[in-house]
This record gives structure tokens, sequence and C-alpha cells, in this order.
């Protein structure tokens, strides 16, 4: 699933874990920061209870106006070839997390006066701060929907960094762009 607007530069890969009948259980997101598109062509199962994702990179995402949906042109510039473990998080041929994944993220990013709060499915509310870069507590919002709109327009263009938190437990981080 690919999170990505006109403004953005982050590109999600979105891992989702399912039963034999296809109902969500649960779901990761991993960031990259960047233009690239990922698009994945096949998805191979490993002895570890992981996956090895391979598909091209570098396909050009514009709009479609007509149809008001992402499109993507179909000249690959390279090929991509990524390891999952069993946890859906993205990991070296050593086996060592190299992305830290997450089950919450502000999309876009960067981005504008409105941004979203997208929670995985395996939680059912969760709390969001959000920082300045001098760790002053700007915001504080309940998450209890699978998308939550944030309105900050008040808040100066700049990067902030953000938490969210359930139960305790830290689920999701990052840094946020407002141009």
């Amino acid at each position: 699933m690919d999170f990505r607007d006109e403004s953005s530069a982050t590109i999600l890969i979105n891992v989702f874990d399912t039963t034999d009948n296809l109902n969500l259980v649960s779901q990761r997101f991993i960031p990259y920061n960047d233009t690239t598109s990922y698009i994945a062509q096949e998805i191979i199962p490993t002895s570890d209870g992981g996956a090895m994702l391979l598909g091209y990179t570098g396909f050009a995402a514009y709009v479609n106006d007509f149809f008001q949906q992402l499109s993507y042109s179909r000249e690959p510039t390279s090929h991509f070839l990524l390891k999952l473990n069993r946890d859906g998080e993205l990991v070296s041929i050593h086996g060592k997390p190299i992305v830290q994944t997450s089950e919450c993220i502000l999309v876009p990013n960067p981005g504008k006066d409105v941004c979203k709060a997208v929670l995985a499915v395996q939680n059912r509310e969760a709390e969001l701060f959000l920082y300045n870069l001098s760790g002053q507590l700007l915001l504080q919002k309940h998450l209890s929907q699978p998308e939550t709109e944030l309105k900050i327009m008040l808040l100066r263009p700049g990067t902030y960094v953000y938490k969210v938190m359930t139960k305790g437990k830290q689920i999701g981080y990052g840094k946020w762009v407002k141009n």
C-alpha cells in the first residue's frame, strides 16, 4: 500500500499478517524516505517464517487527474530484494533489523496543514505525542480510529518528532516535516 500524495516524499511498505481466510490480523509500516516507488513482483516464503520480496524500483508515480488515482509508469530503473523476518521487520542477510518498522505513522510526510495518523489494525487505540526539536510537547492526541486527521495548521514549517504509545508500549516514532 502506498500512502503518497503529490507533496509527499515517503513511500511505505505495508506488511500484513492475515488468517487463512485473509482476515487482517496485524500490520507494520516500513517507511522509506526517498522518492522511489517499490513495486513487489514476487513474494517468496523463507524457512525462518519470513519472506523475500523481489521487484522493481524507480517507477515514476503520478496522479491521473481523470480517475483521481495513483498510477505508475512502466519503466523500472532497477531491481530490489528485501528480506523480512517472521515479525515483518526488514532485516539484513545476517537477520538483524535494518529499518525500524512502526505500528503507527504520520502521512503525508512531508505535509502541510493536515496530516493523518495511520494506526495498524492490531491497535484499537493509542496516544500520539508530537514534539518540537527542543523536546517541547506541542500536541497530544488520543487515537481510536484506523486513521485520525490531525489539524496542525498552527505549527510553523519545520521538523517535528512524534511517538505513539499504547498500554505503556511504544508502537511508533519518527520525524515529521511540515512544509
